[in-house]
C-alpha cells in the first residue's frame, strides 16, 4: 500500500513538473518572438547593422539559449544521421521547393526592364546572395529552435505519454508555427486577405508538421534547421535579381489579384503536402511511447 501511495505521489509530481515545463516553453516561445521587436531598433542604432539581420540573430541566440536552459542541449548538437534523415524524409518536398524557386526566378527575370538588367552587377548580385543566405540560415535556426524545439518540445513535456498526445503536440505546434507567419499582416476588413492568411497558415503548418517527424525520430533539431533554411533560400533567392527585399516574411497582400494567386498556390501546395502529412501521422504513431521531448528529466 505504501509503495502504491508513493508511486502515485511521484506520478502526480512528474505530471505537475511536465505541465510547468510546457507552460515555461510556451511562454519562452512567445516571449522571445515578441521581446526582440522592441529591442531591435536600439541595437540597430548602436551597431549600425541591418534590422533584419539583428532581429533574426537575436531570436536565434535567445531561442537556442531557451532550448539549452530547459535541458535540450543534446538536441542541438551536430548529428550527421539526423541531417541525413531530415533531408531523406523531406525528399520530394525539397525538390518541389527547388522547382518553385526556379519558377520564381524566371518570373522575376520576366518583370525586369532592360535598365534594371543592365544595373545588375556581379558584385551587387553576390552581395545580395550572401546577405539572403545568411538570413535564411538564421531563419532556419531561430524558427526550428522556437517551434520544433521550445513549442513542440514543451507540448511533448505534458502530452507525450500517448501516441494521440504526440500527434496533438505536433499538430498544434505546427499550426501555431503557421499562424506566426501571418499574424502581423492580418486585416480583418479584407476577406481575401483573411482567406490568404488561413491558407498560408495551413500550408506552412503542414511544412512544420512534416519537420516534426525527423526531429522526434532522431531527437535532434539540426537536420530540420538545415532543411528549413534551404527551402526558404531557394524561394527567396530569386529576389537577388531585383535587389534586396524590404522585408522577409510578408505573406498577406492587400492586392486582390496577388491574394487570389496566393490562395490558389497555397491550396495546390497543401494538396501536394497532404500525402506526406498522412505518412507523418503513421510515422508518429509508430514511435515508441512515451516521447517526452527534449526537456524530459
Amino acid at each position: 500500500m505504501k509503495h502504491m501511495k508513493q508511486e502515485g505521489i511521484e506520478q502526480a509530481t512528474q505530471g505537475s513538473g511536465s505541465f510547468v515545463k510546457m507552460v515555461v516553453a510556451i511562454a519562452l516561445t512567445f516571449g522571445i518572438y515578441y521581446v526582440v521587436k522592441p529591442i531591435t531598433p536600439p541595437l540597430v542604432n548602436l551597431l549600425g547593422w541591418d534590422a533584419q539581420f539583428v532581429g533574426l540573430s537575436m531570436r536565434s541566440i535567445l531561442a537556442v539559449a531557451g532550448v539549452i536552459a530547459l535541458g535540450g542541449k543534446s538536441w542541438l548538437l551536430p548529428s550527421p544521421s539526423a541531417w541525413a534523415r531530415a533531408w531523406r524524409f523531406y525528399g520530394y518536398l525539397v525538390f518541389l521547393n527547388i522547382i518553385i524557386g526556379v519558377v520564381a526566378f524566371l518570373l522575376t527575370m520576366g518583370t525586369l526592364t532592360p535598365e534594371q538588367i543592365n544595373a545588375l552587377t556581379p558584385n551587387a548580385v553576390l552581395h545580395n546572395a550572401v546577405y539572403l543566405t545568411v538570413l535564411c540560415i538564421l531563419v532556419g535556426i531561430n524558427e526550428e529552435a522556437l517551434f520544433r524545439g521550445l513549442l513542440f518540445g514543451g507540448f511533448l513535456s505534458a502530452m507525450g505519454k500517448s501516441r494521440r498526445g504526440i500527434l496533438c503536440a505536433a499538430i498544434v505546434s505546427s499550426l501555431i508555427f503557421g499562424f506566426f507567419h501571418v499574424m502581423g499582416d492580418l486585416d480583418f476588413s479584407n476577406g481575401l486577405g483573411i482567406a490568404q492568411a488561413m491558407m498560408k497558415t495551413l500550408e506552412t503548418g503542414m511544412v512544420g508538421f512534416v519537420l516534426c517527424v525527423p526531429v522526434l525520430e532522431k531527437r535532434n533539431l539540426t537536420g530540420a534547421m538545415q532543411v528549413h533554411a534551404f527551402i526558404d533560400w531557394v524561394v527567396i533567392m530569386a529576389s537577388v535579381m531585383t535587389g534586396l527585399p524590404e522585408t522577409i516574411g510578408t505573406y498577406v497582400s492587400a492586392d486582390a489579384t496577388v491574394s487570389i494567386a496566393a490562395i490558389v498556390l497555397h491550396s495546390v501546395l497543401c494538396a501536394i503536402y497532404l500525402p506526406k502529412c498522412i505518412k507523418c501521422v503513421k510515422c508518429l504513431f509508430a514511435l515508441d511511447e512515451p516521447q517526452m521531448g527534449p526537456f524530459a528529466s
